[in-house]
């Protein structure tokens, strides 16, 4: 039985994911403490939900037309953006930012982000199946 097309991108995605928050969390509690280790908590948190969002919108319009499937990758790119934004005001508002190591947070959702681009791509570029199948547009 064949994997889904998008599984080893997915898998690539999730394991880079938690590699690096593992190492980020190791990393800043033993330079920052406890607040350290609560900044990258809450950057895993806040990068692995929005890998969540760029995954489902990979695996939703995986049949559709590539136009409708570039449209779909930009609107949740501008709905992460909008999102990010919200969460950032609304943990500054609650004082959460008072109790955590905000660099530990950016460094670390910095850090996920990256890697898990890279591990995407590579997993791509290693794939040895495309992404996209034009036998199966329009059919679920």
């Amino acid at each position: 039985m064949m994997s889904h097309p998008v599984a080893p991108l997915a898998r690539a995605a999730l394991l880079a994911a938690g590699g690096t928050g593992a190492l980020a969390l190791l990393v800043s509690t033993l330079a920052a403490g406890r607040p350290g280790f609560l900044g990258a908590a809450l950057g895993l948190v806040v990068a692995a939900f929005f890998l969540f969002i760029t995954l489902l919108v990979g695996r939703l319009t995986l049949t559709a037309d590539p136009n409708v499937m570039m449209t779909a990758a930009m609107g949740s790119f501008l709905l992460k953006l909008v999102l990010f934004a919200l969460a950032l005001t609304a943990l500054k508002n609650h004082g959460v930012f008072e109790h955590v190591s905000t660099l530990a947070f950016a460094l670390t959702a910095v850090a996920i982000a990256v890697t898990t681009m890279a591990a995407e791509a590579m997993a791509f570029l290693h794939a040895r199946r495309p992404v996209w199948d034009d036998s199966v547009v329009g059919t679920r």
